[in-house]
């Protein structure tokens, strides 16, 4: 059983994450951007990471470097 799954994320403008019933960390691995969500927002760049809360159903993704903003999006183990 694998303890965990990734994909990685590339952010060209905009984009919206949508979570289910989970939560899922977000690390980020180039550029920066800001994650918009109902509660607040907050800026994210290279080398930093984030947990997102099951309770945050989606998650705006901005960028805002000239670089690309590239993010890993790491989720927990589907149950059997």
């Amino acid at each position: 059983m694998p303890y965990f799954a990734l994909t990685r994320l590339d952010i060209e403008q905009t984009c919206t994450l949508r979570q289910e019933d989970s939560f899922s960390a977000l690390v980020g691995i180039s550029g920066s951007g800001v994650l918009e969500w109902e509660e607040g927002s907050l800026e994210l760049k290279q080398g930093e990471q984030l947990l997102l809360p099951a309770g945050v159903a989606s998650v705006r993704l901005t960028r805002r470097s000239q670089e690309p903003w590239q993010l890993v999006r790491c989720f927990p183990p589907k149950p059997l």
